[in-house]
């Protein structure tokens, strides 16, 4: 069985120690490196492969090492492109598989707040030694915004789509990560292209093809009743120039959110000119569920046309933490608004406790329909809100930084955290949330938000970049794919779960016993899943818990694949 999230065939003159380069003939080696597994192995990489479902986005890795003759030391040059996935019956194009490099560079720590530098392998980059320089203008540019005289950021107009160039120094490797967003539509089959790597060095030219396969599944994915919601921070309106995005621009970075498995997502135009706008490029991007709108509200929101999403109406923001610019005030005027327009409401809080506070009548009362909670100050609360059902009486979703560095924590906190904690949905923070001039999204040591110091600590938090601005679109990161692995871990959970209630229903005692065993697999595996001792804000260390590691994140989604491979394919029998 392939690997849902990566596979690598050895090739049969591979061997199990590390490769020599003098006994290699040409100046690279494709050695196997498997998604969010920060160094290579010591194999040739003979094919990469995956599963995938209809519509899912799925990640494949592999390494290429340079090995130039000790006396020349000259760097290689390297292109990598990628080839159609062709099918019996059908063709996954080129368009719909992209390919990077693996950025590494310096950065402040991997918490929230700036620390000790610190390399940090993040970006995916079509190039290494393209420029990241973003800069401001005085303007949008628009001609009849010239006396705006305001700081536009200008993202840098670096390659989105196409083949990847790098430079590879005398001994390096580097990772080069693809990504598949299996067409929705896609017959169920084995799809197969290639990898072409070509390096020139100086004093000799090589290149090495590495086959891919991808085999969709026969099975269907359910959509998880949980919200799966993003804070995103983009605006169509140049007044607001610090997150200001064009049009086309906010269309390719929702149509990346999408992609990448969130349904749900903040649109925080103040304007409604603008906001319905907004709306419409939401719908069109597949957006179906929720739509948060932050207001300030009045009668013009009554008149927008939410198409396909529902709208929740942001109450206030930290209402416990009193440095915060939501006032009870503006609490009250909001939920009036939301109670009237017949929408659902939402309040973020640092503490879970607060929330008394907003239930009581005779105190703030106004409660919202959707108590968002900061998670990593509430883990007390959220084991027992998995263990106790009479807690469970309204909507809780509970949110975090996603800038962080730490791809495994993200996939954890979207997935498997979810489906054992019992909330009703997560709220990470954020896409993009830009600096304030003049500071540079990609210099992760000058200020953030001046000004903006929190915690005890009092100390200044590193950029909140959980993408990259570019140009015409974004720049992805390993922790964005973190955050999309654990997405659809939570969609094959809720499809499994589906499936075994289905087969322990059915009265067949072959299918109850298999579904029992499936349960019991899966278990034990959650029970690694900590809801109180996950390590979320550590400044060095990635990783959310000590004893599971990438592979282990691996071997689960195989577990949840086949177990609902076998049990649609009998259930399907037996109907």
């Amino acid at each position: 069985m392939y690997d849902v999230d990566w596979a690598v065939t050895q090739s049969p003159a591979d061997s199990a120690t590390a490769p020599d380069p003098g006994a290699r003939s040409g100046p690279i080696l494709v050695l196997e490196q498997p998604p969010f597994s920060r160094l290579p192995t010591v194999r040739q990489a003979g094919e990469i492969s995956a599963l995938a479902a209809p519509g899912e986005m799925v990640s494949l890795s592999f390494s290429v090492a340079s090995t130039p003759p000790a006396s020349s030391g000259s760097p290689v040059a390297v292109t990598v492109q990628v080839s159609d996935a062709a099918g019996n019956a059908s063709t996954i194009p080129a368009s719909q598989i992209e390919i990077h490099v693996v950025h590494t560079w310096a950065q402040a720590g991997l918490g929230l707040y700036q620390s000790q530098p610190q390399q940090v392998p993040e970006l995916l980059l079509k190039s290494d030694h393209e420029p990241l320089v973003d800069a401001y203008r005085p303007t949008c540019g628009h001609p009849q915004h010239f006396f705006r005289r305001e700081p536009n950021y200008r993202a840098p107009n670096v390659r989105l789509r196409g083949d990847v160039s790098v430079i590879l120094q005398p001994g390096e490797n580097r990772q080069f990560w693809v990504s598949i967003k299996t067409p929705a539509s896609a017959s169920p089959g084995v799809y197969a292209g290639v990898i072409t790597i070509a390096a020139d060095g100086t004093n000799s030219q090589a290149s090495r093809q590495l086959p891919f396969r991808l085999e969709v599944l026969p099975i269907h994915l359910i959509e998880p009743p949980q919200d799966l919601f993003l804070w995103y921070k983009g605006t169509l309106d140049c007044r607001h120039p610090q997150h200001y995005v064009s049009p086309e621009v906010m269309r390719a970075q929702l149509k990346d959110i999408y992609d990448h498995g969130f349904t749900s997502l903040s649109l925080i135009e103040a304007a409604p000119e603008f906001l319905q706008q907004a709306i419409d490029i939401a719908n069109e991007t597949g957006f179906h569920r929720n739509a948060l709108l932050e207001g300030p509200f009045d009668r013009r929101y009554r008149r927008l046309k939410f198409g396909n999403l529902r709208p929740i109406y942001y109450l206030s923001d930290k209402l416990d933490m009193p440095r915060f610019a939501f006032s009870a005030r503006h609490h009250f005027r909001n939920w009036k608004f939301a109670q009237s327009a017949g929408g659902s409401s939402m309040c973020s809080m640092m503490q879970q406790s607060f929330s008394r506070r907003l239930l009581n009548e005779r105190d703030i009362g106004h409660a919202p329909t959707i108590f968002n909670y900061y998670l990593p100050f509430n883990l007390d609360y959220f084991r027992v809100h998995a263990a106790f059902a009479e807690i469970r009486n309204h909507k809780t979703y509970y949110y975090w930084q996603c800038h962080m560095e730490k791809p495994n924590l993200h996939r954890v906190l979207a997935g498997l955290f979810l489906w054992r904690s019992k909330a009703d949905g997560i709220a990470p923070y954020c896409y993009q949330h830009r600096p304030r001039s003049p500071n540079s999204a990609f210099n992760d040591f000058d200020e953030w938000e001046p000004g903006y110091l929190f915690g005890p600590e009092k100390r200044p938090f590193k950029d909140h970049m959980t993408t990259y601005p570019a140009a015409t679109g974004s720049i992805p990161t390993l922790q964005w794919k973190g955050l999309s692995a654990g997405l659809y871990d939570l969609r094959y959970l809720v499809s499994l779960d589906a499936a075994m209630r289905t087969a322990l229903r059915a009265g067949d005692d072959s299918l109850i016993r298999t579904a029992t065993e499936i349960r019991g697999e899966i278990d034990r595996f959650l029970a690694r899943i900590a809801l109180q001792t996950i390590n979320i804000l550590d400044e060095r260390d990635p990783e959310p818990y000590p004893d599971v590691h990438s592979e282990d994140y691996a071997d689960f989604r195989r577990l949840l694949t086949q177990g609902l491979i076998d049990l649609q394919a009998r259930l399907g029998e037996a109907a």
